[in-house]
């Protein structure tokens, strides 16, 4: 009985598991897309040919969450040959403006007070909030 249990195992990773790879990544960005799927892609780690068993989705999630502008992730394998990518992105409470020393540029905030994006486009949806200001002589 173990040694049948032990060719059966044997089998399954010298023929079976070599030939499970990933053919379909499917993404979902979520509202708005601040990214290009390769970019994504590129900062998941996410290669050329991939082995399903090879595939660490926490390790990719990792990776995706140092993306300044992906608030939370879920990386799922779904068997037998694709993977499967979810991203929420960070949604823009407010603007403020950066002083670089150069220039002064619009930068996003979430509700979290996270700083994620620099350089805001006109296509971006936020609150416009101005603050008194009182100058100290």
């Amino acid at each position: 009985m173990l040694s049948s249990a032990l060719a059966l195992e044997v089998v399954f990773h010298l023929v079976v598991a070599p030939r499970l790879v990933i053919r379909h990544i499917q993404i979902d960005p979520g509202r708005g897309q601040a990214f290009s799927e390769e970019a994504l892609l590129a900062a998941a780690g996410i290669t050329g040919k991939i082995h399903y068993f090879d595939v660490d989705p926490e390790l990719i999630s990792r990776r995706l969450l140092t993306l300044p502008f992906v608030r939370k992730t879920e990386v799922t394998r779904v068997f037998p040959d694709t993977l499967s990518i979810t991203v929420t992105q960070r949604e823009a409470l407010a603007a403020v403006l950066i002083d670089t020393g150069d220039d002064v540029v619009p930068a996003l905030i979430d509700r979290e007070g996270v700083l994620f994006r620099l350089g805001v486009s006109e296509s971006v949806s936020y609150t416009h909030l101005t603050l008194p200001t009182k100058r100290i002589v």
